[in-house]
């Protein structure tokens, strides 16, 4: 149901685009993620990346843009847990829909203000070492 729904939201958005659209640009950004969660673990720094789309719709409203982000970003950290080693993952791929205003001044930065929905589908996996404890093999 999910991919259904985002392809739909695709068309849509490739589809009224291109009906308004008076400038198109595509942005390919990658950085550094804050963690995701913070209790009762911390995973640190992970990386990201993403692809963004923006439309410009000066048709219909001066400096109004449709906008639309897919992006992944990864976190990993080992920790010892009760004397076990575990391995902790998460991932994310976040996908944002959104209206960009722009702010109508001359200068070399550019400021805009926007808002949109974001649909962010989310892994998390715990790997921990096989025990064996009373002749019972866990893990």
């Amino acid at each position: 149901m999910k991919k259904v729904l985002i392809m739909l939201l695709a068309v849509l958005l490739l589809g009224a685009g291109s009906a308004f659209a008076e400038d198109i640009s595509i942005d390919v950004f990658g950085g550094i993620a804050t963690s995701p969660t913070d209790d009762p673990i911390e995973l640190g720094t992970g990386f990201g990346g993403g692809l963004g789309v923006t439309y410009g719709l000066s048709n219909m409203a001066k400096n109004l843009s449709a906008r639309a982000d897919f992006s992944y970003a990864s976190w990993s950290k080992d920790e010892t847990v009760g004397g076990l080693k575990t391995e902790l993952k998460m991932s994310g791929i976040p996908i944002f829909v959104g209206a960009r205003y722009k702010a109508p001044i001359e200068a070399p930065v550019e400021v805009f203000g926007e808002a949109g929905l974001e649909l962010s589908m989310d892994k998390s996996e715990v790997t921990i070492p096989a025990i064996t404890f009373l002749g019972i093999t866990v893990g």
